[in-house]
C-alpha cells in the first residue's frame, strides 16, 4: 500500500481541523487573519509538495497548479512579516532550540560563530583534520 493516500488523508484532516478551530476562535480579526494565512499555506503546501500525484491522477491541471504555486509563493511573502511572532508565540528560547538562526536582533552569523566557538565539541582535536586538512591548509603551495 502506498504512503501517499495515508499522507493525503492526514493532511486533509489537519486542514479540516485547523479550519474548524479558526471558525471557533473569538472575534479577533488580526489573529484570525494571520492564522488563516498559516492554514492556507499549510493546505497549499500539501498540494504543492505532492503536485505530481495531483497531476498524474487528474485532480489538477497544469493551469490550476500554476495558480496554486502563485498563491503559495504569495503566502510565503505575506507570512514572512509574521514568522518571528508566530515562532515567538511558543516562547522557546534560542538556547532551547539550539539555534541562533531565529535571533530577533538579526546578528545570526555573529551568533552562530560565537556559539560554535563555545561548543566543547569544537574544541576537540579531530584526527582527520589534524592528519589531512591542517597540513594542506598550512602549506603555501597551490594545487591549481
Amino acid at each position: 500500500m502506498s504512503e501517499e493516500p495515508v499522507w493525503a488523508h492526514s493532511n486533509f484532516l489537519t486542514v479540516k481541523i485547523f479550519i474548524s478551530a479558526l471558525n471557533s476562535l473569538p472575534d479577533q480579526p488580526d489573529v484570525k487573519a494571520v492564522l488563516k494565512r498559516l492554514c492556507d499555506l499549510y493546505a497549499l503546501h500539501g498540494i504543492f509538495t505532492s503536485a505530481g500525484d495531483f497531476l498524474q491522477h487528474g485532480y489538477l491541471s497544469g493551469k490550476q497548479l500554476d495558480v496554486i504555486t502563485t498563491a503559495y509563493l504569495g503566502l510565503l511573502a505575506e507570512l514572512r512579516k509574521d514568522a518571528v511572532l508566530l515562532v515567538d508565540a511558543f516562547d522557546f528560547t534560542d538556547e532551547q532550540l539550539l539555534s541562533a538562526l531565529g535571533m530577533y536582533d538579526g546578528n545570526v552569523y555573529h551568533s552562530l560563530l560565537e556559539w560554535a566557538q563555545k561548543n566543547p565539541e569544537n574544541k576537540k582535536a579531530n584526527p582527520v583534520f589534524q592528519t589531512y586538512l591542517k597540513p594542506y591548509l598550512q602549506s603555501n603551495s597551490s594545487k591549481l
